[in-house]
């Protein structure tokens, strides 16, 4: 679950992680991304774009490390 709740991240066996988004109309697909070679994921972190960069606002299923 990102910090900000809008956010969720589901690992399946083989690795394969989808992301959610959630908002007042419900949950809706995001996207799909699987490890190289299939390897499984330990550990999910959601970042929050700090860079300073970019000063639109992005969504926190964008910014993660696996």
């Amino acid at each position: 679950l990102s910090p900000d709740t809008t956010a969720v991240a589901v690992a399946l066996d083989g690795g394969i992680v989808s992301f959610f988004i959630m908002d007042n109309e419900g949950t809706k697909f995001a996207h799909r991304w699987q490890p190289e070679r299939g390897r499984d994921v330990q550990d999910l972190v959601f970042l929050d774009n700090i860079s300073g960069s970019d000063t639109s606002y992005a969504s926190f299923w964008l910014h993660s490390l696996a």
